[in-house]
């Protein structure tokens, strides 16, 4: 019997672990799905919706992972609209990209509930069909008290925020429609070059990184990209709703220039980075992967000393 590999983006393989290669769970080929919406955008060529199927952990054909010739089509469910999908390839990069996107840049809308359909013919002429659904988050807004060290461009020049003061006197801030829970992701995003980014707590006698691949890491840019994720409930001040996180700057590990981006995930998109094997529960109906949706916004400062 053979073993099977689950794919869960375009560029990622789940080799050497029990989990993933389990002759139990794949004995047979599986569809999978990885897409996000983000509203305010279009399914665009920089987030394509990625539709392939799991290979063969033993003889599988990289070129097999995925899927070019899928009937593939988001529905917004409140207007009953239908917004086809076109599959693309740029191939003329180190990394080539591919998926699925909208060439005709519908923006995707907050608050609103989207479904993705998608039908694939399989060698012996069957016609499989895999779905999901996601409710897009509504609007929030970040820094509503525009507390000064932050700034909502990437200016020349941004505002400094001492390392000392980060959490109790500069919490991130997020103003939510409403008292519902939210799930937040929180991205901060080291802007330095390598050369230029100091070590807050360096390792030995090391200030900087050596070269590029420690800065940037392997497949998640750790350490110059940290990110977590975290459910909060909003409390009311007065008429807003307003979550303060005063535990954030334990994801510096760097001085100087940050993008720092802050948005509420769907339920979907939550459940597959949290829960064990997320691929089983990122609300893929006759498949795996995950279908879910963001909303939110980025802001900037430089941290110093």
């Amino acid at each position: 019997m053979k073993k099977y590999i689950l794919l869960l983006s375009a560029l990622t393989l789940f080799f050497g672990c029990s989990e993933f290669t389990s002759e139990k769970k794949y004995n047979e080929d599986y569809y999978v799905i990885t897409g996000l919406l983000q509203a305010g955008k279009s399914v665009n060529k920089d987030n394509p919706v990625f539709i392939g199927k799991t290979i063969s952990a033993e003889d599988g054909n990289l070129f097999d992972i995925y899927i070019e010739n899928a009937e593939v089509w988001i529905e917004n469910l409140a207007l009953s609209d239908t917004i086809p999908l076109h599959f693309f390839v740029q191939a003329d990069s180190l990394n080539p990209i591919f998926g699925y996107y909208d060439p005709d840049s519908t923006i995707i809308e907050a608050a609103t509930e989207y479904q993705i359909i998608a039908r694939i013919q399989n060698e012996n002429d069957e016609i499989a069909e895999v779905r999901a659904k996601t409710k897009v988050p509504k609007d929030i807004i970040i820094n509503p008290d525009n507390d000064p060290v932050f700034a909502t461009d990437l200016l020349p020049e941004l505002p400094q925020l001492d390392y000392d003061n980060a959490n109790i006197e500069h919490p991130l801030m997020i103003q939510t429609s409403d008292a519902d829970p939210v799930n937040l992701k929180f991205r901060f995003y080291c802007l330095e070059e390598y050369q230029n980014a100091e070590y807050i707590f360096p390792f030995a006698d090391q200030d900087y990184p050596e070269d590029a691949e420690e800065y940037e890491g392997t497949g998640n840019e750790f350490p110059r990209n940290s990110w977590y994720i975290a459910d909060y409930l909003p409390a009311q001040e007065e008429d807003r709703f307003i979550i303060r996180d005063q535990g954030y700057k334990s994801n510096f590990i760097f001085y100087g220039k940050y993008q720092i981006s802050i948005v509420v995930i769907d339920e979907n998109y939550y459940k597959y980075l949290y829960k064990m094997n997320g691929y089983l529960h990122g609300g893929i109906e006759n498949g795996y992967g995950y279908f879910g949706s963001i909303n939110g916004d980025t802001i900037y400062t430089e941290l110093i000393e």
